[in-house]
């Protein structure tokens, strides 16, 4: 793996991080009251648990896959151990996409009621940045096994079933 990798795939963070403070602003999400995080916390958090999954997958974490995952979210060692501590080892990937996608969706719908217009699906670039940080992160040690890989497939499956329950529900919102 290469430090090329890594940039590319921190900056595809820092573009979708600068898009959910976008939605922030503006308001579109419904935050609940409660709640101190804001959308680029929540992407935050998400994809440290990816990267902390992936890595973990083949049972090993390699210095490699440390290293790429504070490359990628800018945390050290010890961040990437105490959440690999504190992240269940049976998140259900399989069954339920990260919390930010559910929480996109809900603001795409807001967004789209009061008349935004988006180039391209949130969700789609989101889905994207968990492709490139994946593979960043697979990659990073120079062995991918296939037990990785098909962790990641099934995470990515997860992901695009729900975009694609998304995108019907978002075309069908009448405005």
């Amino acid at each position: 793996m290469n430090d090329k990798d890594m940039l590319h795939a921190r900056q595809y963070f820092n573009k979708i991080a600068d898009i959910c403070d976008i939605i922030d602003a503006k308001g579109w999400w419904n935050k609940p009251d409660n709640v101190n995080l804001t959308l680029r916390d929540i992407l935050q958090n998400d994809i440290e648990d990816f990267i902390v999954y992936l890595s973990a997958s083949d049972g090993t974490v390699s210095d490699d896959e440390i290293d790429a995952y504070k490359a990628i979210t800018g945390l050290t060692d010890d961040n990437f151990h105490t959440k690999k501590k504190n992240t269940a080892p049976s998140h259900d990937f399989r069954n339920e996409p990260p919390f930010i996608f559910k929480v996109l969706s809900r603001a795409e719908i807001n967004a789209i009621a009061r008349g935004a217009r988006f180039e391209s699906s949130v969700l789609g670039n989101v889905m994207a940045l968990y492709r490139v940080i994946g593979h960043t992160i697979m990659s990073a040690d120079g062995n991918v096994s296939e037990h990785e890989k098909n962790d990641f497939d099934t995470v990515m499956q997860t992901i695009a079933d729900y975009i694609e329950d998304h995108d019907t529900i978002a075309k069908n919102y009448s405005v």
